[in-house]
């Protein structure tokens, strides 16, 4: 096979090639004859033709023209490094002595050369002109419309103001929701656009004219701010919220008053507020004070104020309360009272006031300590729905809310027995508790728990309903043994009234139908819920002992008396139905492990309970250990110490004692301890009996013989 013209070309040229002819001076160049280059152009210009060539495989005129494409378009899609452009490479940049710098802004003199350079049509000229123009001038050209706005209002009727103006109101609104107006542009206006039209009062412009004019004025500016993307509201310095609060309280009084007073509240930065006091206590004590007839007040004020917190901005709210209260001295008793209760419900409105807060709040109003039973009942239920509510705390606040309303709507007295009934029965038992808690926590800082007594009393004798559940629930979480026993006695009172009126029960059926009712209550008031408060009943020293007995004893009827040969378990009736499985033996199991607990507490409680006599002590003792002698329980050391401490009563006043009581307790150590315990003990007794005697011979003999002996 003969050889590639590529390679027949390059031999041609080196057989033609010859050395310089100066080494010296010429040592790269390379010379060439014009034959050797002619011919080699040639060869190549032939072999380019041949349409059977051999294609190389290497970048060049010889190149093959698929694997040209194919290079062309990878260079297109490779990413290579950054180099000059190629109409730059013939004249190659010196770059040794460069440095990097970071990247500048443009200035303004190289924009506008750059925009000079561009090519611009007549109009983009003219345009461009007039906004530059209105760039450097935009106060004057706001104060020319401002005077154009004076001048308006000046000559506008008595009576109404002329519609150009209002033209006027959009133009700003729209100017400072766009941007047009910057910060420095509105506060100048705000500062200066008011005080010249009160100018106009004093050449016979109608007063409420200027004052309209003003409110509509202000109010374009707030809700231009307000709805703007350009400048924020923090953009704002706090002096021009000073400024504008300021001139917006002393507008007269009016409901657009009220809503600009509201809307700007809203729209004041938080961070601003330590700095402006002063002006957000006149705007709120304008917004309280004032007259009104709208019954979304207080949620308006308070959605204005729904930043405050105690924690933050303790002094603020001192602040607004002081000056609510120093503008309504003058007032009439019940409008003063109705602003004290407005200023109440703001705070309830607020989410970041506690109950603590408000309670405090309350008791420095006073507000509660009138003798009004009813009509504060359902003011104070108002507060406590509504803090609820701000909260987030009721998950059916629409039917809680109905259902108290549907109670105290025609009779105020209802209201708090109303609201237990309403939390009572809507929603979970944990929550029911926990807003239990909270009115009950209320009632007690106000001083107000006999209202609460009173309406539940007012509730059973007007619906007839026995509520066993809400009232229970507010006896557990009181943790108040007194208010318990109450609400008890309350409902058996009331269990013969249906209606409002009391039941005649003339037959032996209609007393079964009220013994009925009261063993209902007891079932779903059963002694389980008593327990915590037996030792407190029991120590009370103004509450009978047979109240401790009624305690223990409800729900409970029935006890029956383990068999041995038939091993049947102790049945406590507290509930109505008996379902014999797994589940309801292992509760009754733990019932009786309970029920003989509590006896054997309240063997010591009731020898502990110093205001009883030893005789009225021995004989609930006595019953307590009687039930567990039936139920074939053991006495243990603490509960015969219990029995001791009342046999020795009168030992350790100095006196013989009582030898029916030393036998009964000697007879307890012998049935549990054994005899020979009860035989030493009987020893110390007798030993102590002997001493005591001779010390009271020897106070005889000392006293003359005046025949002083203890009590038998």
């Amino acid at each position: 096979m003969g050889s590639r013209p590529t390679a027949r070309c390059c031999r041609a040229v080196q057989q033609q090639i010859r050395a310089p002819l100066d080494n010296n001076n010429n040592n790269n160049n390379i010379w060439i004859t014009d034959g050797v280059l002619s011919s080699a152009f040639e060869r190549y210009c032939h072999v380019s033709r041949l349409s059977r060539r051999q294609s190389s495989s290497l970048p060049g005129p010889l190149e093959s023209g698929k694997r040209v494409g194919k290079r062309k378009m990878t260079d297109l899609h490779l990413d290579h490094q950054s180099a000059l452009p190629p109409w730059s490479i013939e004249f190659p940049m010196d770059l040794s002595k460069w440095t990097w710098q970071p990247p500048t802004l443009r200035g303004s003199r190289e924009k506008k050369v750059m925009q000079d350079q561009q090519p611009q049509s007549i109009l983009s000229r003219v345009a461009a002109w007039i906004s530059e123009k209105e760039e450097l001038e935009p106060t004057v050209a706001l104060m020319r419309k401002l005077s154009e706005a004076r001048s308006i209002v000046a000559n506008s009727a008595p009576e109404k103001i002329d519609p150009s103006f209002y033209n006027f109101i959009w133009i700003l609104r729209q100017d400072i929701e766009l941007g047009v107006l910057d910060p420095e542009a509105v506060a100048m206006a705000v500062s200066t656009f008011p005080q010249s039209l009160t100018t106009l009062v004093d050449t016979g412009t109608d007063r409420k004219l200027v004052d309209t004019a003003i409110r509509k004025f202000l109010s374009a500016v707030v809700k231009g701010i307000a709805s703007s993307k350009v400048y924020d509201p923090s953009k704002f310095q706090a002096s021009f919220w000073d400024n504008l609060l300021r001139q917006a309280s002393q507008i007269p009084g009016h409901d657009g008053t009220l809503r600009l007073l509201q809307a700007t509240l809203r729209v004041v930065p938080i961070d601003y507020v330590d700095n402006i006091h002063e002006a957000i206590v006149a705007a709120v004590q304008r917004l309280v004070v004032s007259p009104s007839t709208r019954r979304t007040r207080a949620a308006d004020i308070g959605f204005a104020l729904r930043e405050l917190s105690p924690e933050k901005h303790d002094a603020l709210i001192r602040k607004i309360e002081a000056a609510i209260y120093e503008g309504s001295a003058t007032l009439k008793e019940d409008v003063r009272q109705s602003v004290h209760f407005l200023w109440l419900h703001v705070l309830a409105h607020l989410p970041l006031v506690n109950q603590n807060y408000l309670v405090d709040a309350c008791v420095r109003s006073a507000y509660f300590d009138r003798s009004l039973v009813g009509l504060v009942g359902r003011d104070l239920c108002k507060l406590l729905l509504q803090q609820w509510d701000s909260h987030g705390y009721l998950q059916r606040h629409g039917q809680v809310r109905e259902s108290w309303h549907s109670f105290s709507a025609t009779q105020p007295e209802l209201s708090l027995a109303g609201l237990v009934v309403s939390v009572g029965y809507n929603g979970p038992t944990v929550n029911s508790a926990w807003f239990t808690m909270s009115l009950l926590k209320m009632l007690r800082r106000l001083e107000r728990q006999d209202d609460l007594i009173a309406s539940m009393e007012s509730f059973c004798k007007a619906t007839g309903w026995l509520p066993v559940h809400p009232f229970k629930l507010v006896a557990t979480v009181s943790q108040d043994h007194r208010l318990a026993l109450t609400i008890l006695f309350v409902m058996e009172r009331y269990a013969s009234f249906k209606k409002g009126k009391p039941r005649h029960f003339g037959s032996w059926e209609e007393l079964r139908q009220k013994s009925r009712r009261i063993r209902k209550i007891q079932y779903a008031w059963d002694w389980t819920h008593w327990t915590q408060y037996v030792e407190a009943i029991i120590k009370d020293e103004e509450i009978p002992p047979i109240h401790a007995w009624k305690a223990v004893m409800s729900g409970a009827i029935g006890d029956v008396v383990d068999d041995d040969q038939s091993k049947a378990l102790t049945t406590l009736r507290y509930r109505t139905r008996d379902r014999l499985n797994e589940v309801e033996i292992e509760d009754r199991k733990e019932l009786r492990k309970r029920r003989t607990r509590l006896y054997r507490d309240m063997t010591v409680w009731f020898s502990q309970a110093e205001h009883l006599r030893a005789r009225v002590a021995k004989r609930h003792v006595d019953r307590c250990i009687g039930w567990l002698q039936a139920h074939h329980v053991k006495l243990s050391h603490r509960e015969i110490m219990a029995c001791m401490s009342i046999a020795t009563r009168d030992l350790k006043r100095g006196e013989p004692g009582r030898t029916d009581r030393i036998r009964w307790v000697l007879k307890l150590i012998e049935e549990n301890q054994g005899a020979s315990q009860s035989l030493k003990a009987a020893q110390e007794l007798q030993r102590w009996r002997e001493t005591n005697i001779k010390l009271m011979q020897a106070r005889e003999e000392v006293a003359g013989g005046s025949g002083i002996t203890g009590p038998r």
